[in-house]
């Protein structure tokens, strides 16, 4: 909780990098890459992320390229008009990438050019290059000489069909990892949301469609034939750890537009089964700590006996490699909770979720781990940076001290328990028999304020119940359901005094722990907002909400330690 800065738009949507395609290169730690073309301003991004130089051959003189602008101080520009003329040591390049398949052709039918570039790349080099629909395909002479040159060549599906960025990647001769994507709506679209899926699929079912919507990579691996499993550092960290990846099949997707967005491979051990093992990995070194935190969490899940197969993901297998974090899981089957919820208190699988809540807390719940005052000192480290980010109306910053000053006085014991830090519905699965199971772990505290899960999953799932009346507005649906007589509040009162009852939570922490719950939420959006965006943050403006309606706020927490209090009252 407190090891970030939550620095404001150090996440910003729209900035998860490009060139998905190289996380599947069989080794990331990539001294220097070519580029021959103008490569997307995104995809450049990335590679000088991954790579320790990116040499940028734009083509034609004076032509401008993304390099041009780009910051990174290992990104140079090489002014050859055509790959004969370039003037880089013998097997100086590990990575080759034509971004521009018309520089492919050119060079495909040049033996000058491809004789140069074979000079330059290493022995095992990797080539890649994307040929999308509307570019001709490459005649059976140009692949001939390409693989000539370069070695055998696989090819890869990739979605979506247009864009410059490619979001999955799948090899083309794998139909039923091709079909598992399909049928997981994991296949990227041009248009968002189902609408935009329904369209990609219907133009690949239409008969004589050809290639049209279709894209196209292709990998050429430097070995003697063309490569069959996962990439190769995902084997070999697999196996340091005892685990087999020999004749899996993968697909690779980089879902979301947030650099905080895992890639993910799904790795299948048999024909006909669905994936076995799903890989997390970071797109930038910065955020290696969020999967680091996650394989410590889980090993101590596992070790704890917390969490029966499928209820959560077990680590199998973590490491680093090209400097991101990789962390090899069990998978969670399930449909997602919001598609399986009625959305109402009576709904089997919210029940479900507010139990396995709240024994997580049960079986976890520590008195010795710290004192009232050791939190509120924590706390309070967490609202000096509050101050600092969102700059509150005094009123309501001075509410918040007194909140803190109450927990530091408070005589009583202090609750630690296991928090997972995100429990949102968006995390949450059903499986065939109505179980629960939890994914992305990567927030979890093993010794974490007790009552912050609770308190998300039921904002979250109120906005998911005031969707489906019609009630758009997520702070109004907050409202109605926490803070206004309803069925939803007897709902939220009756579930928060069950978690309170069950470990013991003394009333007198009630209050601290609910307002410094939205503080801390509050935050960590910050990291997705501008600076100038930040009054407007959801989380900043639930908890002035709270604030300014203390009266609605102390009314909800005083039915819960009265029905805390009363065993008869309890759901």
């Amino acid at each position: 909780m407190l090891a970030s800065s939550f620095e404001p738009g150090t996440n910003l949507k729209g900035e998860a990098g490009g060139a998905h395609w190289s996380f599947v290169l069989d080794d990331l730690d990539v001294h220097r890459a070519l580029v021959l073309g103008r490569p997307p301003e995104a995809s450049l991004r990335s590679l000088a992320r991954l790579c320790r130089e990116v040499a940028v051959a734009p083509g034609r003189p004076g032509r401008k390229s993304a390099g041009h602008g780009d910051s990174s101080a290992n990104v140079r520009i090489i002014d050859a008009v055509t790959p004969a003329r370039l003037s880089l040591p013998d097997a100086s390049v590990d990575l080759l990438f034509f971004c521009d398949p018309s520089v492919l052709r050119r060079a495909a039918e040049q033996p000058s050019d491809l004789e140069n570039l074979r000079r330059i790349l290493r022995a095992g080099g990797t080539v890649y290059f994307e040929m999308p629909w509307w570019s001709p395909s490459l005649d059976h002479g140009a692949r001939d000489r390409l693989e000539s040159a370069f070695g055998p060549i696989q090819a890869l599906n990739l979605t979506p069909g247009l864009g410059r960025e490619a979001h999955t990647v799948v090899p083309t001769n794998d139909h039923e990892t091709n079909l598992f994507f399909d049928r997981s709506d994991l296949q990227a679209s041009v248009l968002p949301g189902r609408v935009g899926r329904k369209l990609d699929r219907w133009v690949r079912l239409v008969p004589g469609s050809g290639r049209v919507g279709r894209r196209s990579g292709y990998l050429c691996a430097g070995q003697g034939k063309a490569r069959s499993g996962p990439p190769r550092y995902l084997v070999d960290l697999a196996r340091k750890a005892g685990v087999s990846l020999e004749g899996f099949r993968w697909g690779l997707s980089a879902p979301g537009s947030y650099a905080s967005k895992k890639v993910l491979f799904f790795l299948f051990d048999r024909p006909g089964s669905p994936p076995c093992y799903v890989v997390k990995m970071t797109r930038s070194s910065n955020l290696n700590h969020r999967l680091e935190n996650e394989h410590r969490a889980l090993k101590l899940l596992e070790e704890k006996g917390i969490g029966v197969d499928g209820e959560l993901p077990r680590s199998r297998f973590f490491g680093h490699d090209g400097g991101l974090a990789v962390l090899g899981e069990t998978v969670v089957h399930g449909k997602p909770f919001r598609e399986m919820t009625a959305a109402h208190p009576q709904c089997p699988h919210v029940l479900r979720t507010i139990d396995w809540l709240t024994q997580l807390a049960v079986r976890t719940v520590d008195l010795s781990a710290a004192s009232c005052s050791d939190a509120a000192q924590d706390l309070a480290t967490l609202l000096k940076r509050y101050v600092e980010i969102y700059r509150p109306q005094d009123h309501h910053r001075r509410a918040l001290e007194r909140q803190l000053e109450s927990l530091a006085a408070a005589n009583e014991r202090f609750p630690a328990v296991f928090q997972h830090g995100d429990p949102g519905t968006w995390n949450i699965l059903i499986d065939p028999s109505g179980r629960a199971g939890f994914l992305d772990w990567e927030s979890a505290d093993p010794r974490g304020m007790p009552l912050w899960d609770l308190l998300y999953f039921l904002r979250s799932f109120c906005v998911e119940a005031g969707r489906r009346t019609g009630n758009r507005d997520a702070l109004a649906a907050f409202a109605d359901s926490f803070l206004l007589r309803s069925k939803l509040q007897s709902f939220v009162t009756s579930a928060l005094a069950h978690y309170c009852s069950a470990i013991s939570l003394p009333a007198s922490l009630l209050e601290p722990i609910f307002y410094s719950c939205w503080m801390h939420r509050s935050l960590k959006e910050a990291t997705r907002l501008k600076k100038g965006a930040l009054p407007s943050g959801h989380y900043t403006r639930l908890l002035g909400l709270c604030l300014d309606h203390a009266r609605e706020s102390e009314s909800l927490l005083a039915g819960v330690a009265r029905v805390q209090s009363c065993p008869t009252d309890r759901r």
